[in-house]
Formats: C-alpha cells, structure tokens, sequence
C-alpha cells in the first residue's frame, strides 16, 4: 500500500474545519468510501483537522459474485465476475507439494470474462487466466492444476458476435493453513496481443463457502449420470491391466486394458436431445463414453484405442480383446472391454492409473448453469493396476 501525506495551507485547514462546524457529528478520523468507489481503481479519503492525507489502497477486494474492470494502463477493457468456487475431493497426483502435505482436494473456480470493449478495439481475444490464492505478503499457496473434466474451456475464445464467456480453471493447495489475510489473485493475459492486465483480488473467505463437488472414485464405484433430457445411466469401472498386446499382423502395443459395465436406468423424459440417444430407435443408449487415461507417473492423457489386440486363452486360441458395442435400450446393462495405448512401455504406471470421464454430448445440449448442474462433472476414477490372467478357453469358446 502506498501513502501520499499532501501538506496544505492552515488557511485550507480552517476553512474545511468551518465547513463542518454545523455537522451534528463529527467527522474527525471519519472513512468515507462510496459504493461507487468500490468499483474505480479504489481511493479512501479521510478527513481530519491534520494535514490532508490521501491513502492509494491498490489491491481492493471483492467478494463473489462482484463485478471487477479488466483494467490495462488505465483503460477498462471488460469486466470479470467470479461465479463460483467448488471444493472436489480430487488432488493433483503430479504435485510433489500437496502428495507430500497428504491434501486430497483441489479447487475448481468458475469465472465469467466479458471483453466487450477489447472486442470494439481488436475484433477478437484470447484470454487465459492465471488464478491463485496468496497469503498476506504475497506468496502462492495453490498451484494450477486440472483433475477432471469440468465441462468449461480453461481459455477465453471471444468474437464481436461473443464478446464474453465463462471459464472454469482448477487450483492445487500446496500448504495446510490458508487462513490468516489471504486473498484470490487473477491475472487475465491476452494472447494476441500480449496484453497482461491488472491483477483482480477476490475474498478468500469464498473457499469457506466453496460447494462441495464430486470425489474420487475407485473399482467398481458405480456413478449414475444424470441427463438434462431426463434419462439416467450408470458407469463402474472393474478393472484396469497393463499388457503388451498381439496385434492382428502388425506390431504389438503396450496398453492399458480396461473393463467397464454401463446401465441403462431410466429413459429421456423430455424434448431435450442428447446425442448419445438414438431418438430414431426407442431412445437407445450409445455404449461409446468418452475418456482419457493417465498413469501414475506420467501426464500425459491417453485417448487412443487399440481395436486389433488380441486376447490369448489358457489354451493359446486368440480373439479380439476390444468388446464391440452397439446401442441397447433401456433396462439392459453390458460389460465392454477397451483399451489405451501408451507410446512406450518405459511410460508406464507403476502402481494405478486415473480414468478421466468427459461428456461432450451433454455440454452440447446444456447451457452454462445446466452445466454446473450435472452430477457428473470431474468424474474421475483411481484404479489399481492388477495381474492379467488369460481366459478359460471354455468360457470364451464353449466346451
């Protein structure tokens, strides 16, 4: 905080001194703040029979939900508002700091930029942000991070047509007391133009009041995901294997094989069309969810399938190991069987792998407060990496 002490003439002095003699009360060591202050660059006056003191309070804080400027050299180029902030039971397994501290929880916050006088200016924006919570002199006690899918781009694409949009990015803590003086720290960037405007303070009693959103999940959890056209569905994930795959005449992979089951629990109840429903075919369920997997000593996100490995019996008879899917109506329920491939063996998990679910058909169909209200946001799944023990080739061929 910077103090400018201005000395004025006594005859200044005594004339605002008479200025106030009528007052009721006194305004001696008075604050006088307005509401509308609280939304320019932020000054607090006092006035007292002392020389004239003009205090500069740079960092001002809001609370959630306030509107703060996008603010460059002077200039309001937008403004930015925090929505909310969500507590997940999910951590960062790639951060030594919170691993080593035994935190099992992450921050999602969830943020709305409008740069619609940027946009006037430059046509377009890309603008990230960099969200932390600090401690009084200043120091990060949360790092970034992304545990889950939030449904939410990390990154601010904006037009003339779109000037604003919402964005959600995840924070870390990497120490045990946040308490005592600590505050939020945005810090939007531009991309094109490089423009990094100043920093935006929120309250951090807005951690306190964080909602509570999904943990991590393990084998066989089963998650009910529930539609915005109505319909329920389950997904558990039963196992998880690292093999090295024979292919159908061509190199072997080294994947990660994986064994999920899907239920179909309940049917659309509305108009609201959610593409994973075949509303040509009795509302059928498509059995093709979309994940990523990462091991547990690597981040890299693992998409790509394997759909010519074969699986081996006790016997040595082959057949493809990736189970093929097809739309199933409601009441019924499958096994699948897929995979991922990793692009060396060297990367392989030691101990677990993360499944990390994510539903494009559902963002699709929601607007952003649908989407903050779907159950299944950062589902994620921890797995133990188990022993692969072949089939009985009865069981797989019949006596």
């Amino acid at each position: 905080m910077r103090r400018l002490v201005v000395p004025v003439f006594i005859a200044v002095s005594f004339f605002l001194a008479g200025c106030m003699a009528d007052s009721k009360e006194s305004t001696e060591g008075q604050s006088v703040q307005t509401t509308e202050a609280r939304k320019e660059p932020n000054v607090k006056y006092q006035k007292t029979r002392e020389p004239i003191q003009v205090c500069e309070i740079e960092d001002f804080i809001y609370e959630k939900e306030e509107t703060a400027w996008i603010i460059h050299d002077g200039v309001k180029y937008g403004t930015f508002t925090l929505n909310d902030v969500y507590k997940i039971g999910i951590w960062d397994w790639n951060n030594p700091k919170a691993v080593n501290l035994g935190i099992q929880h992450s921050y999602s916050v969830n943020c709305g930029i409008n740069a619609a006088s940027f946009i006037e200016e430059y046509k377009t924006a890309v603008v990230s942000a960099d969200i932390s919570v600090i401690s009084q002199d200043g120091q990060p006690l949360t790092e970034y991070c992304r545990v889950g899918w939030s449904g939410f781009s990390e990154v601010a694409e904006l037009f003339e047509g779109t000037p604003a949009q919402d964005i959600e990015l995840g924070m870390q803590p990497i120490a045990l007391d946040m308490d005592g003086g600590t505050r939020l720290k945005i810090v939007l960037t531009e991309k094109t133009t490089g423009m990094t405007f100043d920093p935006i303070y929120y309250s951090s009693a807005i951690l306190g009041e964080a909602i509570e959103g999904q943990r991590l999940h393990v084998v066989d959890d089963e998650v009910v995901v529930q539609s915005i056209n109505g319909a329920e569905y389950s997904i558990e994930f039963n196992l998880a294997e690292l093999n090295e795959r024979k292919r159908s005449n061509r190199k072997s992979a080294v994947v990660y094989d994986l064994k999920y089951t899907l239920r179909y629990k309940k049917q659309p109840s509305n108009s609201r069309v959610v593409s994973i429903f075949d509303s040509f075919d009795n509302d059928n369920l498509s059995p093709n969810i979309s994940f990523f997997i990462e091991g547990d000593n690597d981040t890299i996100p693992l998409y790509d399938s394997v759909a010519d490995a074969l699986e081996f019996t006790d016997k040595g008879n082959s057949f493809n190991y990736v189970t093929t899917k097809k739309a199933f109506s409601c009441g019924e329920g499958f096994i699948y069987k897929t995979n991922r491939k990793l692009e060396s063996n060297a990367l392989a998990a030691s101990d677990y792998v993360r499944v990390v679910v994510d539903f494009p058909e559902e963002r699709a169909a929601r607007d952003n407060a649908e989407m903050l209200d779907f159950n299944a946001r950062y589902l994620v799944y921890q797995l133990k990496l188990t022993e692969h023990v072949a089939p009985r080739d009865e069981d797989v061929f019949g006596e």
